[in-house]
């Protein structure tokens, strides 16, 4: 198991370390190494969110999230709007930045202006989902 290095100065707005180094990787992780004053200033962001369910066919945990939230899904969360994407296919939304390819489904992909913020691994019913999806966008 790797161990990502800690670090003295928060980073601004709400992205986490873990966060910014699942998106980045190794770039990020040398640019947090850098004195704040030779960091590059960070945008203000619009905060669109939108949620991405990575699927496949013969999946459990996919046809149960399906049957059981789908159906009223832009009703409930109005303001995070979902996109299915196939897992073999890879049919992406233009635009998107996220860390490495989902490998197992359902994994459901959290964005904020496009860049991948949180993920969701798994559907383990309504209300877990839900408390997941609110802790992710908070």
């Amino acid at each position: 198991m790797i161990k990502a290095p800690a670090f003295s100065d928060p980073l601004p707005e709400t992205l986490s370390r873990r966060k910014l180094l699942i998106l980045l990787g190794g770039v990020a992780a040398a640019a947090l190494l850098l004195p704040r004053e030779g960091r590059a200033a960070t945008p203000k962001a619009s905060g669109a969110l939108r949620l991405i369910m990575v699927e496949q066919k013969g999946c459990p945990g996919c046809a149960a999230f399906l049957r059981e939230i789908a159906s009223d899904y832009a009703e409930t969360a109005p303001n995070i709007p979902l996109t299915r994407v196939d897992i073999h296919t890879g049919n992406w939304p233009e635009g998107i930045v996220i860390g490495a390819r989902p490998n197992a489904t359902p994994t459901f992909l959290v964005l904020r202006d496009g860049i991948e913020i949180d993920r969701i691994f798994g559907y383990a019913g309504k209300t877990r989902f839900w408390q997941a999806l609110r802790a992710a966008t908070a």
